[in-house]
């Protein structure tokens, strides 16, 4: 076995005692959080970093987040672009509404312009 540079402990109830001890008495910003077994010597060690497995898992959940997040901001675009269209929609049926009031308006508007000429010319007609 390889002899480590670390402080061992015999057991991981020495190694915790320890963690406990840091806890209480350390004015350290970083202090040790949890043991672990050495395969290289057989020891117990103590350190302050998180376990491989934790950080992998932080580091997935603030993906997920992240992507939640873009989900969500892609659906709010997505609703923005449909009520955009919507909108739209209804202006267009608003402008074809009022465009086809317009043109019997004008119909109108002819007929009632050729029945007066007609009238007009009867009248010259009769005084002729």
């Amino acid at each position: 076995m390889m002899d480590c540079k670390k402080t061992k402990y015999a057991t991981e109830k020495d190694a915790k005692a320890d963690i406990d001890r840091f806890r209480a008495t350390s004015t350290r910003s970083t202090i040790p959080i949890r043991s672990y077994h050495c395969g290289d010597c057989g020891a117990w060690h103590v350190t302050s970093k998180t376990p491989l497995l934790v950080q992998n898992l932080n580091s997935a959940l603030k993906k997920i987040t992240e992507l939640e997040a873009e989900i969500e901001n892609l659906k709010s675009k997505t609703g923005l672009k449909e009520r955009i269209a919507v909108k739209i929609d209804e202006r267009v049926a608003g402008l074809q509404k009022r465009d086809k009031k317009q043109q019997e308006l004008i119909k109108k508007l002819r007929n009632d312009y050729n029945t007066i000429l007609g009238k007009m010319f009867a009248l010259e007609k009769q005084k002729t």
